[in-house]
């Protein structure tokens, strides 16, 4: 019997491959925290070879632009976006760029047939997470202008002082199995419904 991980690991290898030969009918963007999801085909349950995920770790609103444009080359049917938790670590929301950018990346996703946007979701920090509303509150405006769907993940995964439940997070920002499980969950129905 082949260790399940390894079966995982040749799936995704296999599917990277495949992605860049082939049209993938869901393509992931963002940062760390959607690149360290994989394997995404086994959390939304759907055919290695239809998904691709070309986040990039450490990028922010304005990087994530050049991915945007990469993921529109690949024609996919679905475009699974999550920007700005990077703008708030390393400050870039404080520069008052963020909108602009979100704006550019959400009208280029938009030309996908469909486009699913993750609000950023909270962290351990009480600090990071009153940026992280106020940037989200600007995402979600736009998402919903563009016609997006759109996942907050904030009411699943808040404990009762705001923060990001401990258990939900490996280093108080990416997620474990279990915070990935929830996002996983919000993804599958935003999937199903046509």
């Amino acid at each position: 019997m082949i260790d399940p991980d390894v079966r995982i690991g040749a799936a995704n290898a296999y599917s990277r491959l495949w992605g860049r030969v082939f049209r993938p009918h869901i393509l992931i963007v963002g940062d760390s925290i959607s690149r360290a999801g994989h394997p995404w085909s086994y959390r939304l349950r759907t055919n290695p070879l239809g998904i691709q995920n070309i986040a990039r770790d450490g990028y922010n609103t304005e990087l994530i632009k050049l991915i945007v444009e990469q993921a529109l080359a690949k024609r996919p049917e679905v475009i699974l976006y999550m920007s700005g938790t990077n703008d708030v670590l390393h400050g870039h929301d404080k520069f008052g760029g963020f909108e602009a950018a979100y704006r550019t990346n959400i009208s280029l996703a938009k030309t996908a047939p469909r486009l699913i946007v993750t609000l950023a979701p909270p962290t351990r920090s009480a600090d990071w997470n009153l940026r992280l509303v106020a940037l989200n509150s600007t995402a979600k405006k736009i998402a919903v202008e563009a016609g997006a769907t759109v996942i907050d993940l904030w009411p699943k995964m808040v404990d009762a002082d705001g923060l990001l439940h401990s258990h939900m997070t490996t280093d108080g920002i990416h997620f474990t199995g279990e915070g990935y499980a929830v996002w996983s969950e919000e993804l599958r129905a935003a999937l199903a419904k046509q």
